[in-house]
């Protein structure tokens, strides 16, 4: 009988869900099961001692995981873990006495840490290696510019080491046509989500006492969205609709915040009343409080890294029946359909964004309940591993 041969899945990321980047290999990971491939994955997280099973080892959700860090590693250590991270992760891949490694997919790093992990597993240990490509920096996210050490850094990797690896998992299709055009082997997965199984109380009709237009953001803020310009568009409306808006922000302090509206700080004084931010909590917490929203709201501007890139957030709320409220970027286009899965923002400004919102303020029980069903709907057929294992199998089997 033939042995099912093993991937593995590693880089800087605090599996199974410290973050972004856990999510996205968590999913991954899924659709190599389905794919009928054992998985490994190692990050930089905590393994949780309830994940501990009989051999020793640590699984979640039926994938198997591991760290390059431990309990009581020393921050020195860490960072030296770290900036060494092809050394360290070929260390625990050892330790798992893998008899048949099938790929190694590297997800994130820097050229000093995680891409170093490509010529070590090219020519020290001749694994075929993977690299899952989420980004594209613009130099307009930076204070620096140009100069900025973690843009050059993902220059070099995006521009240099990645098409040398010719295999290469895409979160966007501008990804996928720009490598496919130089001639890598590439398959495009966007951010999945398994969450439409889960049981939160996305089928509640929360409209049914229609009370205040209940809005969320969930996320950091800064580099990669545009809260400001939505604090902004809120404050454009009458006083009137203001009162009729509840705007929650998970991810950030009231501090935070503040400062980070310290130049609107008239604007954002006149919609005060009707924000209410609650910082850094538990993941499910936010997932409830998605679940039990109106909408999640997004705005990014037409940049190089917003249409290289996908928000994971928005297949996230759809799939927890959330509609969303949002200007096209990335493959946003292809996915959301005003008053069907969302609203659509005509323009990244803050006064389509306050047009939009009095659209949403019309809308009547029947039509926001119609759009949350969409919504999973959409989540399930576009965004589920069960609809790429066999997309991925293809890719697989081409690895070059």
């Amino acid at each position: 009988m033939t042995e099912v041969k093993t991937i593995v899945i590693c880089g800087p990321f605090k599996f199974p869900y410290g973050d972004a980047g856990a999510n996205r290999v968590l999913e991954i990971a899924k659709t190599l099961r389905l794919a009928n491939r054992k998985v490994l994955v190692i990050g930089t997280g905590t393994l949780r001692k309830e994940d501990r099973v009989s051999d020793g080892t640590f699984c979640c959700e039926g994938i198997t995981y591991d760290s390059i860090y431990n309990e009581d590693i020393k921050k020195l250590y860490r960072a030296c873990k770290l900036l060494t991270g092809g050394i360290a992760y070929l260390s625990v891949i050892n330790k798992h006495k893998i008899k048949a490694v099938e790929a190694i997919i590297s997800y994130g790093g820097y050229v000093s840490g995680n891409y170093l992990l490509f010529p070590i597993v090219k020519w020290i240990r001749k694994e075929k290696f993977i690299v899952d490509v989420v980004e594209w920096y613009s130099p307009e996210q930076f204070k620096y510019r140009y100069f900025n050490f973690s843009y050059i850094d993902a220059q070099i990797g995006v521009r240099f080491l990645y098409p040398r690896v010719k295999n290469l998992i895409t979160i966007s299709k501008f990804l996928e046509k720009y490598y496919r055009e130089m001639g890598c082997n590439v398959v495009n997965i966007p951010p999945l989500t398994s969450l439409s199984d889960e049981s939160y109380p996305k089928s509640k009709k929360i409209i049914e006492n229609r009370g205040k237009l209940k809005l969320i953001y969930a996320g950091s803020i800064g580099k990669k969205d545009f809260l400001d310009k939505i604090l902004i568009g809120l404050s454009l409306l009458s006083s009137e609709k203001i009162k009729m808006i509840e705007m929650n922000i998970y991810g950030s302090t009231e501090r935070e915040i503040e400062k980070y509206m310290d130049k609107n700080k008239l604007a954002f004084n006149k919609i005060r009343h009707s924000v209410f931010v609650h910082g850094k909590v538990k993941k499910s917490d936010v997932l409830k409080a998605i679940s039990n929203s109106h909408f999640t709201v997004l705005l990014r501007p037409q940049q190089r890294y917003s249409q290289a890139g996908f928000p994971s957030k928005i297949p996230e709320s759809l799939a927890l029946g959330t509609p969303v409220i949002l200007n096209y970027s990335s493959d946003l286009a292809l996915y959301i359909k005003n008053e069907v899965e969302g609203l659509v923002v005509q323009d990244f400004t803050p006064e389509a964004f306050a047009e939009t919102i009095n659209d949403a303020l019309n809308l009547d029980e029947t039509k926001v309940n119609f759009m949350r069903e969409m919504a999973k709907e959409k989540a399930i057929t576009c965004f589920h591993p069960l609809k790429f294992f066999d997309k991925m199998n293809k890719f697989l089997k081409e690895i070059k």
